[in-house]
């Protein structure tokens, strides 16, 4: 079941491999529920259990999203049906990844939570090069577990499946809305939660085509990039309008709130409801003046006009 690579080195054929098993630590909010996962900072989410990163990939791992990304790689780089990838969460990130085949075996790739050793395996393949990494000591550690993620706190997975599935320009949005995102997020303009939400809006709004060429990557990723930002909490003097589906307007109430509480300033609730169907509340957040938002409800069609605003509802 093994065929000669292009550098002489013996691999698996695609027909050997049953599946290929990614590992995730599960980030600092692996047991976090979704009501205290609004209330967290960049600090927390950069403070990792496990690994020492930089602050990008760290909020990547908080969201699961470095794994949906490494997902997507694995199948273009080893031929690997999307089907054929799992996630499983392993909180102490000592397998890295596992390969099962069809005669039942399974390789484990094992070693120490330290970055230097998967850069020193980039930088001295196919040897080897010794680096100052701890040695893993499977006894000390003693134990070691797995758990299936958990989806609806982690959408970052399917997000990344569903791109993957669709083929073209889709993964390309998927990555330039991430980026996007979590900048926003570092930077305090938007909360842990609009993360995902926002690469899922912009996945859904972007068309994707095909990638005949390097011009159409760049074509792609800027209108993602752009749609991203559109999606963004703007500067505190600006109004922030945003067509948003009957089903996203509970996620739009809590944008409001959890900017209301970054900016800190002395908010109006405004509250209306709106009838009957798939309407829901809409909430918006002002300083006590100008018209609110809430009343650019609509009673039909498929979208309603959101207005938040951060120092002056105006948006009517």
């Amino acid at each position: 079941y093994a065929e000669v690579g292009a550098d002489g080195l013996y691999v698996d054929a695609p027909e050997s491999i049953d599946r290929v098993i990614q590992t995730a630590s599960g980030g600092p909010f692996r047991t976090l529920s979704l009501r205290d996962m609004r209330e967290v900072t960049p600090a927390q989410a950069i403070a990792h259990p496990v690994w020492s990163m930089g602050a990008k990939i760290s909020v990547d791992s908080a969201t699961l999203m470095n794994k949906g990304l490494e997902l997507i790689e694995a199948s273009f780089l080893f031929s690997v049906p999307e089907a054929k990838i799992e996630v499983l969460i392993h909180p102490q990130s000592v397998i890295h990844s596992m390969v099962s085949y069809v005669d039942g075996s399974v390789l484990a790739q094992l070693g120490t939570p330290d970055m230097r050793t998967p850069i020193a395996v980039a930088l001295a393949w196919p040897g080897r090069m010794a680096t100052p990494a701890a040695r893993l000591d499977l006894a000390a550690i003693a134990k070691l577990t797995f758990e299936v993620p958990d989806f609806a706190r982690f959408p970052a997975l399917n997000l990344t499946r569903q791109a993957l599935q669709s083929g073209g320009s889709a993964p390309t949005i998927l990555n330039a809305a991430n980026e996007v995102a979590v900048d926003a997020f570092l930077n305090g303009r938007i909360g842990f939660l609009d993360i995902t939400r926002i690469v899922e809006q912009t996945l859904a709004r972007v068309p994707s085509g095909p990638l005949g060429e390097l011009a159409a990557v760049h074509e792609a990723d800027g209108a993602a990039r752009r749609y991203a930002a559109h999606l963004i909490a703007p500067t505190d003097d600006e109004c922030l309008l945003a067509k948003v589906d009957h089903d996203d307007l509970q996620f739009a109430a809590i944008i409001a709130i959890d900017r209301a509480r970054r900016v800190g300033q002395r908010y109006a609730m405004l509250e209306r409801q709106a009838g009957a169907g798939p309407h829901r509340n809409l909430i918006a957040f002002g300083n006590g003046h100008g018209k609110a938002g809430g009343d650019r409800m609509s009673s039909a069609g498929r979208q309603d006009h959101v207005c938040v605003a951060q120092r002056d509802l105006r948006c009517g």
